[in-house]
């Protein structure tokens, strides 16, 4: 993101450590000032306790929703440790 006078840079660099099911995720965010080329950063770390698909299926399965649709965010590659955010997509069964 950026205007006439600031740039603003955030990347988001995962940490997996799946006996905890645990994500760590590391965020770094730099504000270049465009005029006199001065950088000002910040650092975060956000731990966030996932779920495996078949813990969501259970979950979902008690109310009486079936999973129908699992796949990594915003993309339809198949859930992995390389997508470590999903979408599930389910419908109330009859």
């Amino acid at each position: 993101m950026s205007n006439a006078t600031i740039a603003i840079f955030r990347t988001a660099e995962p940490v997996m450590f799946p006996n905890k099911n645990v994500v760590e995720v590391n965020y770094l965010v730099q504000v270049k000032l465009k005029k006199g080329c001065h950088v000002i950063g910040l650092c975060e770390k956000h731990e966030i306790r996932y779920l495996y698909s078949p813990e969501v299926a259970l979950m979902l399965e008690l109310p009486g929703f079936s999973p129908v649709i699992q796949h990594g965010w915003m993309t339809e590659d198949p859930i992995s440790f390389d997508n470590w955010a999903t979408t599930f997509v389910s419908v109330k069964s009859s």
